[in-house]
């Protein structure tokens, strides 16, 4: 299942638009009708997702990310991450080594270091 399937369903089970699922997960609402429409208007192929985007998601869904991830096993995304950089922290040398890293781990892996980061970001 792609994630446009999921975000349709969800908006016609709780009667919402487009645009205000987009509002309330930070997106654009061009990029959530790209997801529903599956398709990359810059390239003409399918759209997968990347996590920042899935996490984006998740929250206006009302789930965390590991809910998502656990209720649709099959998503696909795109780990990607580097491309997804701010302009800002190109060149930071940590990041940019964080990010190489991270790139490297199964989708469990990066999960769990997400929640580690969070637990010690809610501990300070």
């Amino acid at each position: 299942m792609y994630i446009g399937q999921i975000i349709s369903d969800y908006l016609q089970e709780n009667q919402m638009s487009q645009r205000q699922f987009a509002k309330r997960c930070g997106l654009s609402n061009g990029y959530i009708s790209m997801l529903i429409n599956n398709i990359n208007h810059k390239t003409g192929k399918p759209l997968i997702p990347s996590l920042s985007a899935l996490l984006s998601i998740s929250k206006g869904f009302g789930m965390t990310f590991e809910e998502l991830c656990n209720k649709y096993e099959d998503l696909e995304v795109d780990l990607s991450v580097a491309k997804n950089l701010p302009a800002a922290t190109k060149g930071n040398g940590r990041v940019e080594e964080f990010v190489e890293l991270f790139d490297k781990l199964t989708s469990d892996q990066q999960a769990l270091i997400i929640s580690q980061i969070k637990g010690i970001l809610s501990n300070q």
